[in-house]
């Protein structure tokens, strides 16, 4: 790898959006010679067209510098030359939707074949290079289709259940793969007759089968660490393993050369190798990319300001049915807002959760979840006695509430993660609970009752395939007697909500519907089958979420961050200003801390026997030990350990995990986290109470709903549908004061770079699971070593857990945050597994609900004498070891709820230091690195004059071994002090 740098004052070359100004850009040239997951083809004349990092490349016959062919933004994938060697066809990723792409040696141009909404994957020619093969999901399923390449005209070859994808055609015959629940088939399709037949069946995917000749097909079989391309008889079924054993095998097709000779792509290379004798060559190659960083202006943070400031967080508004009141919560608390005089009145004040309030019908009470005392439960709040009153304990809280017409029943829903949703009932006059239907297969949104009381309206995800998992947001109708579910009609690409509070919701007279489609709000006629009728009519043209109405046909909803009313009929709409703010919670006492170590994180030498003087929030000296020093608070650690206090740079948080988050963080020593993608509203309301003081919890760096494609996946992720819309949720950003920007994996390139543009120019980060083009134009942070990708495979790590020069080289150069999440792919059972009597530790056990001890305990198992386990974990972590051995800016996160929050970062930096880094490089992971990337290592992430007072003591010394960081006796937050034994309990 050879590295060119020079300083300019230019837009990137590949950019199509206006950059933000910048003090000043870096442009870096990176030599790359060894590529992850690159697929390659060879033309007839011996040139070379292969994906590196989403580019085409040419390599020609007698020359090793490749050239590119396709703009970086393309995503462009899996090449293959037309018999004449003529044209080259590829799947590309330019506009929301993978498509099939045509290069033409003559123009030296690309041509769109595809379009539409649906994803069309996988090309390979016929072989008079008249007609073109696909894999497509246009038909519910993966199926397989052909385009004739001059007419235009487009057939499905096949239509079975399960997906079929991955086609090659030689001759009149077509191979492909085909899933079933519990098995992989390798088909061969004779195009002639229709006939077609499983030539090899595998529990372990299979990948790029390709047919060779008349008699012979490859495919890539993929197990464990195992990555193996099998040659196989089209007659007998014969298996021959032709790649040795310790082979990284790319899931892509092979291609025989001549009669001897199969090229495949392997190990980071393009390789030759001979069948009969098993020798290989490989064709050498160098691609040079270009990467643009600019130096924008980061965003500053002022943690000294105590004025009063107004209250953003508004979570969960909702209007009273006679239109005279909203309940909402805000600052942790429920409040009512009275319409008529403009007062606010706080329902609540403690540190408990309160969540999801809403109306009775007669807009006398308000239902509520609330974790008041410990334990989650649906309360009622009367107003006109004031009463407040517990009906019944609740299984966690609910990601909605709704009360039926007669006011007797009320609705709860609840997102168990995205893979399952449960819907209940509560008779109110019995106190009974009932569950209505079974699981369901998706997390769902809020409920909202039909006109009879019969029904219940929700959105939950509808997939396009069952080969990958995103989809769009339907909305379904749930009948409470039987548990049947029926589909509301729709647009098919048509996405409704975030599978959040926002709708649909229907009108108290039972003949309208209102929900968020496209971030706007919108409403229909119903009718008594909850079906719209004629045309849904826009209401407004700005963002817009969580509806509800009045008796007389308003709406109220957020319009960005401000509350309005909308009257249906006039379609006047008004602002409402609630007028509530918060002064955070400054401390004023002297603390002296007479530290015995003080590890500092500026230096790999600690300091000894110091006194840290703490006055107010902030560090004002640390100096040599003084006897009776002027204090308020004296803590004498003279036996201990001091260092700052971690930071999880990747947790995703809710208020719907109850009180007990914020002591379980920091019982484990986490005094900041940055939530990665999480509801914004909920959010600021999480992040304002801890400020004020009325919630006990580290503080919080957030960015609001990742943006995503016009596919999603998660619930509180909205489908995208316009570049409006982008812009509307970045307004959304800019309102809201994000601390950074998520983009999701279904964002096309381009439009990833218009947002990166923005966010810098608000002084924010951005952060992605893409390396590159990512890289190129600007985006901060990589996470996850592998992540969700929308390519069916990773471009930063192998199927068998290895990574090449290209990923290294790009993070470590550019200088990109990453945030490897080592232990949410295995790493975790293997750390418990050297250390199981970590699941016997007090805190753990205090803390953690029976079914995490049991998942913890489970993936420990699984881990114990497995050395498939262990060799999965020295891979994750040797590609971190050798990441931070390039000078790699490594930030820890956990990626929870996965993993246990607070403990799971643990287990992380427990993983690091088992995988090859050292103590205090582990520390840095999670302290100054950590602040860095956040912007705020002026204000945390060491142990010095003028920094904030977030700081650990420990018995043990964790510059010895990171598990001795389990043993935190006290936590200074923000310099308030906390005894480490008051967080095991509720308060």
């Amino acid at each position: 790898m050879r590295l060119y740098i020079f300083s300019l004052l230019s837009v990137f070359v590949f950019s199509q959006c206006a950059t933000p100004t910048v003090d000043e850009s870096t442009t870096l040239r990176i030599d790359i010679t060894e590529g992850t997951n690159i697929a390659a083809h060879q033309s007839a004349n011996g040139d070379v067209v292969f994906d590196l990092q989403g580019t085409l490349w040419i390599r020609p016959a007698h020359d090793e510098i490749a050239t590119a062919i396709t703009d970086p933004k393309w995503d462009a994938r899996q090449p293959q030359w037309s018999p004449d060697g003529q044209q080259i066809v590829y799947q590309a990723y330019r506009d929301f939707n993978w498509h099939i792409y045509l290069w033409d040696r003559a123009t030296q141009s690309s041509t769109q074949l595809t379009t539409g909404r649906y994803d069309h994957r996988e090309p390979c020619w016929s072989s008079d290079g008249q007609q073109i093969y696909y894999s497509s999901d246009r038909a519910g399923t993966y199926d397989i289709w052909m385009m004739d390449r001059y007419t235009g005209r487009i057939a499905a070859i096949t239509d079975d259940i399960g997906n079929e994808y991955a086609p090659h055609v030689l001759n009149q015959q077509l191979c492909y793969v085909s899933d079933s629940p519990d098995r992989y088939d390798l088909m061969l399709h004779d195009l002639t007759t229709g006939q077609k037949k499983s030539i090899y069946q595998s529990s372990a995917p299979l990948y790029g089968p390709t047919l060779l000749s008349d008699s012979t097909l490859s495919t890539v079989e993929i197990e464990d660490l195992s990555s193996s391309l099998l040659l196989i008889s089209t007659s007998d079924a014969s298996i021959t393993t032709l790649s040795a054993m310790t082979e990284d095998v790319f899931p892509f097709r092979a291609q025989m050369i001549d009669e001897d000779i199969i090229a495949y792509t392997a190990d980071g290379q393009i390789r030759h190798r001979d069948i009969q004798s098993g020798q290989y060559s490989y064709i050498p190659w160098q691609a040079t990319i270009e990467i643009l960083r600019d130096d924008y202006v980061r965003k500053e943070y002022d943690f000294d300001n105590d004025n009063a400031q107004p209250a953003k967080g508004i979570h969960c508004p909702k209007i009273s049915p006679n239109g005279r009141h909203i309940s909402y919560i805000a600052l942790g608390d429920l409040w009512i807002h009275d319409l008529q005089t403009g007062e606010n009145q706080r329902i609540t004040h403690d540190l408990a959760i309160q969540l999801m309030p809403n109306w009775s019908p007669n807009s006398e009470t308000v239902y509520f979840a609330s974790d008041h005392g410990g334990h989650t439960a649906l309360w009622s709040y009367e107003l006109s006695s004031s009463l407040l009153t517990s009906i019944t304990e609740i299984s966690g809280m609910p990601s909605g509430i709704a009360v039926n017409k007669a006011g007797t029943q009320v609705a709860l829903s609840f997102a168990l993660g995205p893979r399952r949703g449960r819907l209940l009932t509560v008779d109110l006059a019995k106190q009974e609970i009932t569950q209505i239907s079974r699981d369901f297969p998706f997390s769902i949104s809020s409920p909202s009752w039909s006109g009879d009381d019969e029904h219940l309206l929700l959105s939950i995800l509808q997939p396009y395939s069952t080969l990958y998992r995103e989809g769009i947001n339907r909305i379904i109708s749930v009948n409470i007697s039987s548990g049947a579910v029926k589909n509301q009609a729709q647009p098919r690409h048509q996405s409704f909500g975030g599978r959040a509070n926002d709708g649909p919701v229907i009108s108290y007279d039972g003949q309208h519907m209102a929900y968020i489609s496209q971030g706007l709000l919108w409403y229909t006629q119903i009718d008594q089958g909850l079906q719209p009728i004629g045309q849904a009519i826009q209401l407004t043209d700005h963002l817009s979420d969580v509806p509800s109405w009045t008796r007389k046909g308003q709406l109220l909803y957020m319009a960005t961050d401000q509350l309005h009313i909308l009257d249906i009929e006039s379609r006047e709409s008004k602002a409402i200003s609630l007028g509530l703010s918060y002064r955070p919670e400054l401390p004023t006492d002297t603390v002296v801390i007479h530290a015995g170590t003080v590890i500092t994180m500026e230096s790999d030498e600690p300091l000894i026997d110091q006194d840290i003087v703490i006055i107010g929030h902030r560090i004002h000296a640390i100096e040599s030990h003084q006897e009776d020093r002027p204090s308020t608070i004296f803590i004498d650690a003279s036996e201990q350990y001091v260092m700052p206090g971690l930071i999880d740079m990747h947790a995703h948080q809710g208020s719907d995990l109850g009180e007990v988050l914020g002591r379980k963080w920091l019982a484990w020593g986490v005094t900041s986290t940055r939530d990665p993608a999480t509801y914004p509203y909920d959010a600021q309301n999480r992040k304002e109470a801890q400020q004020a003081g009325d919630l006990l919890h580290p503080r919080i760096f957030y960015t609001g709903s990742p943006i995503d494609g016009n596919r999603v996946y998660y619930n509180g992720t909205y489908a995208q549908h316009s570049i409006d819309q982008v812009n509307r949720e970045l307004q959304r950003a800019k309102a809201l004061d994000y601390d950074m920007i998520k983009t999701y994996v279904r964002l096309p390139d381009s439009v990833q770079q218009m947002v990166v543009d923005y966010a810098h120019e608000l002084g924010v980060p951005v952060s992605s699971h893409e390396l590159y083009p990512a890289a190129a134009y600007g985006v901060d942070g990589v996470e996850h070593i592998m992540g969700t990708s929308r390519r069916g495979y990773t471009p930063k790590m192998s199927q068998t857990y290895q990574t090449y020069a290209d990923v290294i080289d790009i993070i470590s150069e550019t200088g990109m945050h990453f945030t490897p999440t080592v232990n949410i792919y295995g790493s975790y059972g293997v750390t418990l597994s050297r250390h199981p009597e970590l699941l016997s530790d007090e805190t753990l056990l205090a803390q953690e609900a029976d079914w995490s001890i049991a998942y913890a305990k489970s993936m420990m198992d699984q881990a114990i004498d497995n050395e498939v386990a262990v060799e999965i974990f020295n891979r994750e972590l040797s590609m971190v070891k050798r990441l931070n051995e390039n000078g790699a800016h490594i930030i820890a996160g956990t990626d929870s709820p996965i993993l246990p929050y607070g403990f799971g970062l643990y287990t992380e930096l427990l993983s690091y230091e088992e995988g090859g880094l050292s103590p205090m490089e582990t520390l840095r992971t999670a302290t100054i690195n950590a602040a860095v990337a956040l912007n705020t290592q002026d204000h945390m992430g060491t142990i010095s004059r003028g920094k904030l007072a977030d700081i650990l003591i420990l018995d043990e010394d964790p510059l010895q071994s990171i598990y001795h960081l389990k043993s935190i006796d006290k936590i200074l937050l923000n310099g308030h002090l906390i005894n480490k034994s008051d967080l095991l309990t509720h308060p």
